[in-house]
C-alpha cells in the first residue's frame, strides 16, 4: 500500500508538471505575438485539464483537504473537457463547426453546470449523471474521430498524431465510461493517461508545424530577398542599357551641334542643356550604383565598399572609416556573401544618417577563423535594446533576415549617447 501511494504521488507530480510546461509552452508563444487560434485552444484545453486533475490529486487533498465545492468544481472542469477538446481539433483543422459539434459543445457545457450541481448539492441524481455523461462521451468521441479522420483524408499538416492521439483518448474516455456504468473495473488513472498520451500526439504535431510555419517564413525570406536583389540588377542593366545610353547620345549630339552653332546666343542655351544632361547621366550613375553595387567575382567588396564611403561622405559629410584585412576579398568569395554583405553595410550607414547624427562611422571587415566579421558602429545618439526590438521599420528586420540567409548572425547594439555598433557575422 505505502509503494502504491507513492507510486500515484510521483504520477500525479508527473502529470502536473507536464501540463505546467506545456501550459508554459503555450504562454511563451502567446507573449511573442504567435496568436494562433489552434496554440490559443491548445493551451486552454492544458489549464483545464491542469486545474482538474490538480483539484483531484491527493497533492490537493493533503495540502488544502477536498470539499464538496472542489469536487463540484473538478467535474465541471472534467465535463469541460471534451468540448474544449472539439474547439482545439477545429481551430487545428481550420474547419468551422457542424450542427452535430456544436450539439455536442453546448451539451457538454450544460453538463459541466451540471456536474457541478450534482457532486455539490444533487448527489441522489449521480447515477443518471454518470449513465448521460457516458452517451455523451461516446457521441463525441465517434465526432472527434470523424474529423481527425476527415483532416487526414484531406491531407492535412500533421494529422497522423492526431488521428493516434485521437484514437487514445477515445479508448480512455469509452473505459472510464464503462467504468462509471459499474461494466467494468479499471485501474486508477487509466482515463489520464489517456489525456496524456492525447496531449503528447498534439503537442508533437503543433511543434512540428511550428517549425515548418518558420522553415517555410525563412525560406520565403530568403527567396524574396534574392528576387529583390534579381531585380535591382535587371533595373540597373535596363537603366544603364536605355536610358543612360539615350543620354549619352543625345549629350554627344549637342556638343557636336554646340560646336557648329553661331554666334547669336544659342550656344550658350546648348551648353545649359548639357549641363543638364551630364547632371542626369551622374545622377543614373548613382542610382546604379545603389540599385547594384559595382563588383563581380573578380572584384572585391572592400573597393566596392570604399567608393561608396566616398560618395556618402560627399553627400553627406559624414566621415566613413573603413579597416579590413588584406585577404578579405579572397575569404568573401561567393558573390551571394558579397551582395548581402554590401546590402547590411548600405542599410547601416543609411541608419545612421536617418537617425544617429553621428559624424563618424567605423567600418571593419576581417575574418576569424570560419566567419567574416562585419562591425559597423558610429559616435551618434545611441540606440537602446528596447528602440532596437520595437523599430517600426522594416531595415534592422532586412538585414537580419540577410544575415540569417547565409546562417550568420546579426547583433545590434547601442547606448544612449555612446553611439550604435552592428555586428554581423557569417560562415566563409
Amino acid at each position: 500500500m505505502i509503494a502504491s501511494a507513492s507510486t500515484g504521488y510521483l504520477f500525479e507530480v508527473f502529470v502536473l508538471t507536464f501540463f505546467s510546461v506545456y501550459i508554459t509552452y503555450c504562454l511563451f508563444l502567446y507573449i511573442n505575438r504567435i496568436i494562433n487560434k489552434e496554440y490559443v485552444a491548445f493551451g486552454v484545453l492544458a489549464v483545464i485539464y491542469f486545474l482538474y486533475f490538480g483539484l483531484e490529486s491527493s497533492l490537493f487533498d493533503t495540502y488544502f483537504g477536498k470539499s464538496a465545492l472542489s469536487s463540484g468544481i473538478a467535474e465541471m472542469l472534467f465535463s469541460m473537457f471534451p468540448a474544449a477538446v472539439l474547439w482545439f481539433l477545429s481551430c487545428a483543422y481550420n474547419r468551422k463547426f457542424r450542427v452535430a459539434e456544436r450539439l455536442a459543445i453546448c451539451s457538454w457545457m450544460v453538463f459541466a453546470a451540471a456536474a457541478f450541481l450534482v457532486h455539490w448539492r444533487w448527489t441522489a441524481f449521480r447515477g443518471i449523471f454518470d449513465i448521460c455523461w457516458t452517451v455523451l462521451a461516446i457521441y463525441t468521441s465517434i465526432l472527434a474521430l470523424v474529423m481527425s479522420v476527415e483532416a487526414h483524408r484531406q491531407g492535412f499538416y500533421e494529422s497522423v498524431p492526431a488521428v493516434v492521439g485521437i484514437s487514445g483518448l477515445v479508448i480512455g474516455i469509452l473505459l472510464a465510461g464503462a467504468d462509471n456504468l459499474g461494466l467494468i473495473s479499471i485501474p486508477p488513472h487509466i482515463p489520464d493517461i489517456a489525456v496524456l498520451f492525447f496531449s503528447m500526439n498534439m503537442k508533437y504535431g503543433l511543434i512540428k508545424r511550428y517549425a515548418k510555419y518558420t522553415n517555410d517564413i525563412r525560406h520565403l525570406s530568403g527567396s524574396i530577398l534574392t528576387a529583390q536583389e534579381e531585380e535591382r540588377k535587371r533595373i540597373s542593366r535596363e537603366i544603364h542599357d536605355t536610358v543612360a545610353q539615350s543620354l549619352f547620345a543625345i549629350k554627344l549630339n549637342l556638343q557636336l551641334t554646340a560646336s557648329r552653332a553661331d554666334q547669336g546666343g544659342y550656344r550658350g542655351v546648348f551648353q545649359n542643356m548639357i549641363s543638364e544632361i551630364s547632371k542626369s547621366i551622374e545622377d543614373l550613375r548613382q542610382i546604379i550604383a545603389g540599385l547594384r553595387p559595382s563588383f563581380s567575382e573578380d572584384y572585391g567588396i572592400v573597393e566596392a565598399m570604399r567608393a561608396y564611403a566616398d560618395e556618402y561622405q560627399k553627400r553627406f559629410g559624414i566621415r566613413v572609416i573603413i579597416d579590413s584585412s588584406k585577404d578579405i576579398d579572397r575569404s568573401v568569395g561567393n558573390l551571394k556573401v558579397k551582395d548581402n554583405i554590401y546590402r547590411i553595410y548600405q542599410e547601416s550607414l543609411s541608419n545612421v544618417l536617418k537617425h544617429s547624427e553621428a559624424d563618424t562611422v567605423t567600418v571593419s571587415l576581417h575574418r576569424l577563423d570560419n566567419d567574416i566579421i562585419l562591425e559597423i558602429a558610429d559616435n551618434g545618439i545611441g540606440i537602446d535594446q528596447r528602440g532596437v526590438k520595437n523599430s517600426p521599420g522594416i531595415g534592422i528586420t532586412t538585414m537580419r533576415e540577410r544575415a540569417e540567409m547565409l546562417n550568420g548572425t546579426f547583433v545590434m547594439e547601442g547606448r544612449r549617447g555612446r553611439g550604435t555598433r552592428v555586428r554581423v557575422s557569417v560562415p566563409v
